[in-house]
């Protein structure tokens, strides 16, 4: 009765690696777990932090006498630095697509259950989430570093009106801009576990199959000795 339900459940998790099937849909989904509150609780000392280390480069911002060249050379360091992530983090993907096998796949479908709910997934899926996750985050942020290209290289009387009249809002929007940029940096440290991850199930399943390739001829070899007599 319970390998039954296993199996059931089992395949109930196979089907939810089909469920999304659109980019859309996959894009809202991961921005909505990056941004969700419950992530927010689950790392709140980290996040206070950033945002402190954010509040301090907007009062440094605030001080320079070239304001517009300085947040430009950031907006465009920041594009290229995202780039190399997402090529980092897609060859990372790759590399976990390329070392999966049949005996690895066997391993990696056991139950995870998470730290912070009583819900239990699947190895597999919880790497491939991450993964995708974490592109799409990435994505997001090199869409979010085009458009303020944009409209910094060619929204200079929009820009300037609003440094005349109400620099606050330029101030607050480059704070929570810091913050985004920070928060998605931070979010490598799912690429180097789920790296990390991978590597140990991979060693782990050689030396499960070294085990049992080593029993297997010592019970072939008893059985022959055992025949003789």
């Amino acid at each position: 009765m319970k390998q039954k339900i296993e199996i059931n459940k089992t395949i109930e998790e196979i089907e939810k690696l089909g469920e999304i099937t659109s980019s859309n849909e996959l894009m809202k989904r991961s921005l909505k777990k990056f941004c969700s509150i419950n992530n927010l609780k689950k790392n709140k000392k980290l996040y206070c932090i950033l945002a402190i280390i954010s509040f301090v480069i907007t009062i440094l911002l605030c001080f320079q006498n070239d304001k517009m060249n300085h947040v430009i050379t950031i907006v465009s360091y920041m594009n290229d630095l995202f780039l190399g992530l997402l090529g980092i983090v897609f060859a990372g993907y790759a590399l976990f697509q390329a070392s999966l096998s049949d005996r690895l796949l066997k391993l990696m479908v056991i139950k995870s259950k998470k730290k912070h709910s009583d819900d239990t997934s699947f190895k597999y899926t919880e790497l491939n989430e991450s993964f995708f996750s974490l592109m799409c985050v990435y994505i997001a942020v090199i869409f979010l570093n085009v458009l303020n290209f944009m409209v910094l290289n060619n929204g200079e009387r929009l820009i300037t009106w609003l440094y005349i009249h109400c620099q606050l809002i330029l101030y607050v929007y480059f704070f929570f801009y810091s913050l985004c940029i920070l928060s998605a940096l931070l979010e490598l440290k799912f690429f180097v576990f789920n790296l990390y991850s991978l590597i140990n199930t991979s060693v782990a399943n050689e030396i499960l199959y070294s085990v049992k390739s080593e029993l297997s001829k010592s019970n072939g070899n008893n059985n022959e000795k055992e025949d003789h007599k």
